[in-house]
């Protein structure tokens, strides 16, 4: 609610037991009437006064130990465009401890000449409470406003430069308000002394003290100093002192006398000034709040992010959750008048998944341990596998193992590599074949990675004699001369391959590799042809010395393992001169190769590659021994 700029105002200020009244007549911002009243300090008193005055407002005048003065120097200019910078001043020169509603800024009118403006900023602190008047708002509809009495001595200077000062004293409080001019300026100041028998002596030095620090003269300091203390000293109760050219301005302005003016010209001089907006009267005891209607309380409800988040995550759960609640409705309803309806949706979901199931196998379903065996099938002599792994979401397979040069046929590792891929994608079952590598190790093995896909599971492939190990065993290829052309040993063969065959699909053990063979039919001519020729062909591995040292062997219960699985011995100076990684290697080799002719029946003393197997044995102690050494002398290379 806005303060009232024309009409009855009422002016009020505390004076020991009664209050001083002032109503004063306003029109276009000018006073054009006053009348002084005193009422007793209840609200009764006040209310009653209102209604008889048609008052249309209330300024109550603060005592001078509840407010802070302090003056800011501007340039020149319009107030429209000097407010705004006031208003910065006022962080500055008040704080921001006083809030908004209780901090007073105005302007004083220029002087003539005067090139600079004075601003005056006036402040109600929080800690200081209203008096018995606090609760007249509460009771009546008219605005009520506070002022203070730097604002009531500002209003009073008006754009004079009197030669004396204005002051505003109590001498039951002790506190004095001081309004001044000079020719360096205006100043203001409130000061709160003791009371009692020293205070006129006290207010005079005060005073003298203020003009001096402003730039005034000190002889005209000393003086007027003086002069408040010969003024205040019979004085009980409160005054207001103002210089002879006010004074008589105000009288033909009012129709007061100068008694009158002393006792309420500070109310007077509160009423000359705007009490709209922030000004020096327009201070408020608390802070203001407005009844808005509804449409304005939800809008403001909804401008507050967390009451709009909070509303946002409802609307959002009922999106989410009010179908399922529905549904969950509605299917309540249709069980209760169904009963067996539970049972028939259950029946009709185990329907579905069992067709999904069996189309799903129909698809993309094959046999594990056909594509096993068309995998080993393609696999050249000198493959040993260690670990395949299939996927049967993707079709895809991988195969890990080493690949073991014949050196006596001039086939290195990596022609081994070749022809087991070419080999592989040969009949179209399998595709995008990859292949990994290491660096040849001591021996000349590589360890590979080879990766593919399976295309056609269920592809039967008529192989050739030389690729079939149904019909061509691995062992009648190591040793033709024991199997003659004509001869078939179904028992060996389908032990060899079986053993073969199960121990490449053992992926975390070592086991004996699966050889297989190339096509009879490949040109000559070509060097890949005769290499797979030489991997697969029968004479690689056998002679008349191998067919009788295997017979001899069997005589004695024992069997011959291939040479080209058995790694070269190595010396005790070839050890030392292996890396710690190339150790852990080798030990994993020979002891493979240990079993291998242990098992074979080479640890007996009657054993052809007896000799062998102790050389095979010594080099892995010796790895082993080297490895230990190096171990307790930390040293990892």
């Amino acid at each position: 609610m806005t303060f009232p700029t024309d009409g009855t105002i009422l002016a009020l200020q505390t004076d020991g037991t009664h209050l001083r009244a002032v109503t004063v007549e306003r029109q276009n911002g000018h006073v054009r009437s006053a009348t002084i009243r005193e009422l007793e300090p209840d609200t009764s008193s006040v209310l009653a006064m209102v209604s008889e005055s048609d008052a249309v407002g209330v300024l109550i005048m603060l005592p001078g130990s509840s407010m802070v003065v302090r003056t800011a120097l501007l340039p020149g200019g319009t107030d429209q465009d000097l407010l705004p910078a006031l208003a910065i001043q006022s962080e500055a020169l008040l704080g921001s401890e006083h809030p908004e509603h209780r901090m007073g800024r105005g302007l004083l009118p220029a002087a003539p000449g005067e090139s600079n403006r004075v601003g005056v900023l006036t402040s109600w602190p929080v800690q200081m409470q209203a008096n018995a008047l606090a609760e007249l708002a509460e009771q009546t509809e008219i605005p009520i406003r506070w002022t203070t009495p730097a604002a009531g001595l500002a209003g009073l200077m008006g754009a004079h430069r009197p030669t004396g000062p204005l002051v505003h004293a109590d001498s039951q409080t002790g506190s004095v308000t001081f309004a001044w001019s000079h020719a360096g300026g205006v100043g203001f100041r409130n000061v709160l002394l003791p009371a009692g028998e020293h205070w006129p002596a006290s207010v005079g030095r005060a005073f003298q003290e203020s003009a001096v620090g402003s730039g005034a003269p000190d002889s005209w300091a000393a003086a007027a100093g003086e002069a408040l203390h010969t003024g205040l000293a019979s004085l009980s109760g409160s005054i207001t002192i103002l210089p002879h050219e006010v004074a008589s301005e105000l009288q033909e302005q009012t129709g007061l006398s100068s008694g009158e003016l002393g006792t309420h010209g500070i109310l007077i001089g509160a009423l000359l000034i705007d009490p709209q907006g922030v000004g020096l009267a327009g201070l408020r005891d608390a802070m203001p709040t407005d009844n808005p209607d509804f449409q304005a309380r939800l809008t403001a409800t909804l401008s507050v992010p967390r009451t709009a988040r909070l509303i946002v995550a409802v609307a959002a759960l009922i999106l989410i959750f009010g179908p399922i609640v529905s549904a969950w409705t509605r299917l309540s309803v249709v069980e209760s008048r169904n009963a067996e309806l539970a049972s028939m949706v259950q029946d009709a979901d185990a329907l579905e998944r069992s067709l999904a199931h069996y189309d799903t196998l129909g698809n993309t379903g094959f046999s594990a341990v056909k594509v096993l065996s068309d995998l080993f099938t393609n696999l050249p002599r000198g493959i040993r596998v260690e670990g395949v792994r299939m996927n049967t979401r993707d079709a895809s397979f991988s195969l890990t193992g080493k690949s073991i040069p014949d050196r006596s046929a001039g086939v290195s590792a990596t022609d081994v590599i070749e022809s087991m891929r070419q080999q592989l994608g040969q009949d179209r079952m399998f595709s995008r074949i990859s292949l990994n590598w290491e660096e040849p190790d001591a021996f000349g093995h590589l360890e590979f990675t080879l990766s593919g896909r399976i295309d056609k599971p269920h592809k039967d492939v008529m192989y050739e004699r030389d690729r079939d190990f149904a019909a061509y065993s691995l062992a009648a290829r190591m040793y033709p001369d024991a199997f003659p052309e004509g001869q078939t040993d179904d028992g060996s063969t389908d032990s060899d391959e079986s053993t073969a065959t199960a121990a490449a699909t053992d992926s975390t053990a070592t086991a004996p590799p699966s050889n297989t063979g190339a096509s009879e039919e490949s040109n000559t001519n070509d060097s890949r042809g005769e290499i797979e020729a030489r991997l697969n062909r029968p004479g690689l591995a056998g002679g008349e010395s191998d067919t009788a040292s295997m017979a001899d062997a069997s005589d004695r219960g024992g069997s011959m393992v291939d040479p080209n699985l058995i790694p070269q011995p190595l010396s005790l100076t070839q050890v030392q001169a292996l890396s710690r990684d190339e150790i852990t290697a080798e030990i994993k080799t020979f002891s493979t190769a240990y079993n291998l002719l242990r098992q074979n029946g080479a640890s007996k003393e009657d054993n052809p590659q007896h000799a062998l197997f102790l050389q095979i044995q010594a080099s892995w102690k010796d790895l082993r021994s080297e490895l230990l050494n190096r171990s307790r002398e930390g040293n990892n290379r």
